[in-house]
């Protein structure tokens, strides 16, 4: 029980402690990380592009499907560093993730975006700065929870909005790339159930697990039917496919015992698949820009 005990006391110090330094560096202050541990973001401004270049309709859309995908990676990764996983791996990751987020959100509210993108827009971009602000607290249950909470309603928000975004294009590869980074944000979110999982052991979150699993697959499965696909992209999906799988005995694992633990071997499957997705976006996204419209 005391060992117990002093875990849980180390992995709540250190997660306060980076949190704290976090939000000396969000405030401007001056930041003194713990030797060997990077805890903060960083101190650049987010980059900012030319007005011409984020008003096109395929760099909006890229750059809503990319914030939709990173919602829940940031999500997942402050709980994860709360758990006392790969700390040294995951606070990193963590504050390049909240970075590369502030950049889209600065790029899409220099945008020309319609009537009915604009009202979704601006639902996402209040939501995420209230989930910005919770990432600036020391990790408690009621804290993830809210995290957890608001990770959600930005994805039904950020799924509206990469709808818009997509219709206005009406290209085969933009369909594929709204497919493909939803796959990612799906990813995510079976991570970051995973991850609340283990920090809680509630049963809404071994639900949640077992509903974007399949999500997840049926993603995949439209993605493999997408005619736009060439090599590059088939040999993307079928490595997509067996992380998937290899995924998926964790999720049984878990299903079967009514519970969690943290794997590591499941937190970087979900990092690599991450990384494969990111690549085949980015091929849909060159095709995009090379397409017309299937209307």
């Amino acid at each position: 029980m005391a060992n117990t005990t002093n875990h849980s006391h180390r992995a709540i110090t250190l997660v306060a402690t980076g949190m704290f330094a976090l939000s000396l560096t969000l405030l401007g202050a001056p930041v003194f990380a713990q030797p060997g541990l990077s805890t903060t973001l960083s101190k650049k401004a987010p980059p900012t592009k030319a007005k011409s270049e984020a008003a096109t309709p395929q760099n909006i859309l890229l750059a809503v499907v990319d914030t939709r995908s990173r919602i829940q990676r940031v999500a997942r990764l402050y709980l994860e560093i709360a758990a006392d996983s790969r700390t040294e791996t995951t606070i990193p990751m963590f504050t390049r993730e909240v970075s590369l987020l502030d950049g889209n959100i600065a790029k899409l509210d220099k945008s020309q975006l319609s009537a009915e993108e604009t009202k979704v827009f601006n639902r996402i971009r209040t939501r995420y700065d209230e989930l910005r602000a919770l990432f600036l607290q020391p990790y408690s249950r009621e804290n993830g929870e809210v995290i957890y909470a608001t990770s959600e309603e930005l994805m039904a928000s950020a799924q509206k909005l990469a709808q818009l975004s997509a219709q206005g294009i009406d290209t085969e590869a933009g369909y594929a790339l709204d497919i493909s980074s939803r796959v990612m944000a799906q990813t995510e979110r079976i991570a970051k159930a995973f991850m609340q999982c283990a920090l809680t052991q509630s049963r809404s979150s071994l639900v949640d697990l077992e509903q974007w699993r399949k999500e997840h697959a049926t993603g995949l499965s439209q993605l493999a039917d997408m005619k736009i696909n060439d090599g590059y992209t088939y040999y993307n999906l079928n490595l997509s496919v067996m992380l998937n799988k290899q995924q998926a005995q964790y999720v049984d694992a878990s299903l079967k015992a009514k519970r969690c633990t943290v794997p590591t071997s499941m937190l970087r499957s979900s990092d690599a698949m991450w990384s494969i997705l990111q690549s085949t976006n980015t091929r849909y996204f060159n095709q995009m820009n090379k397409s017309v419209g299937i209307g």
